[in-house]
């Protein structure tokens, strides 16, 4: 593969010394040449050169249109040039990245995609709590369930135990309670009784001695 190329432009950056005289400006120290405008891959090639395609080929190689310096251009510019310092801190791209104005366009735009692109999975993950709200809530209901039925059979049993008679037991005297013994009886009488009375259930006991 062969590329032919032809000059198309030349410019070069130049400075006032000491001496007040306009002398080239190396851009890269110990490279000579280095005195372009632009910086291409890290050099400042002063010459620029164009792709020529050819008109046609024959067995004898190719064709080429006949080529002159009147559409070269010739350029000067200052090392302070805005355009040559741009070239410097951009390295060539003169690409300042994006404005404060674009940077908060494309703030906005990226906010609204990601809520969109959000959309789904939040309306997939509050159905799936809505499921599990639901399973937990036929869960305590089924144990409330049983937990009732379980009272319920107490509560019969409770009933058949008061309504038997046997199973009730002696009230016994409450602590504290006054227990009175009364003794009677007649001289003519060789029998005593003794009477005690109970006043927490307010019964009488006799017995006979």
């Amino acid at each position: 593969c062969e590329i032919y190329k032809r000059l198309s432009s030349v410019c070069v950056q130049v400075a006032m010394n000491d001496e007040h005289t306009w002398v080239p400006v190396q851009k890269e120290a110990g490279v000579e040449g280095s005195y372009g405008c632009e910086q291409t891959h890290g050099h400042w090639d002063p010459f620029l050169y164009e792709i020529v395609q050819p008109t046609h080929s024959t067995s004898d190689g190719y064709t080429f249109p006949e080529t002159d310096f009147t559409d070269v251009s010739f350029t000067v510019r200052s090392s302070s040039d805005p355009y040559v310092l741009a070239e410097k801190y951009t390295h060539g791209s003169l690409d300042f990245g994006m404005s404060s104005h674009d940077a908060l366009v494309s703030a906005i735009v990226l906010v609204i995609i990601g809520v969109i692109v959000a959309i789904q999975p939040v309306c997939t993950l509050a159905r799936w709590r809505s499921s599990s709200n639901e399973k937990a809530l036929l869960e305590y209901d089924a144990v409330t369930r049983d937990e009732g039925e379980t009272v319920d059979r107490r509560s019969m049993c409770l009933d058949d135990d008061e309504s038997d008679p046997d199973s009730h037991s002696l009230p016994m005297p409450h602590e504290g309670s006054a227990r009175k013994r009364v003794g009677s009886g007649s001289s003519s009488s060789s029998s005593l009784t003794n009477i005690v009375v109970d006043d927490s259930l307010g019964q009488v006991e006799l017995t006979e001695v």
